[in-house]
């Protein structure tokens, strides 16, 4: 039960400061109107990837919520930069993180190999049997 409880206040802490975010963005907005139907979106699909992110109870749903994150993260990072070089460093870095992300990809093929289940639950109790025996 106490699970149940973090995972909703989390996700209402994300939810409120999802709100204060908009509210503080709310006059760069209104100076650019043409953009800010894409910026509304990418940033509720961001609220919407955080909030698959608290909800995940397996590797499947958390490795596709932290790479839908990440590529959002990427276009709204991207957003409002004039400079080519902050640019240049979005692309480095979702360069990185693909790599990074494949990795991610191979060691939860390596957990279900090993334990045959890619659910937190069922790899509690397997830690748990594999640390009393």
């Amino acid at each position: 039960m106490l699970h149940s409880w973090f995972i909703v206040c989390s996700k209402c802490i994300i939810l409120i400061v999802g709100c204060l975010i908009l509210i503080v963005l709310k006059q760069k907005l209104l100076e650019t109107p043409l953009i800010v139907a894409d910026f509304i979106i990418l940033f509720n699909l961001l609220l919407f990837f955080l909030l698959i992110l608290i909800s995940s109870f397996d590797f499947i749903t958390l490795i596709i919520a932290i790479e839908g994150t990440s590529l959002v993260l990427y276009a709204l990072g991207g957003f409002f930069v004039t400079n080519l070089l902050a640019l240049e460093a979005i692309v480095k870095y979702f360069i990185l993180s693909s790599l990074v992300g494949s990795f991610s990809i191979f060691g939860t093929a390596l957990i279900f190999a090993i334990v045959g289940s890619l659910d937190f639950l069922e790899l509690q109790v397997q830690a748990s049997l594999g640390l009393q025996s």
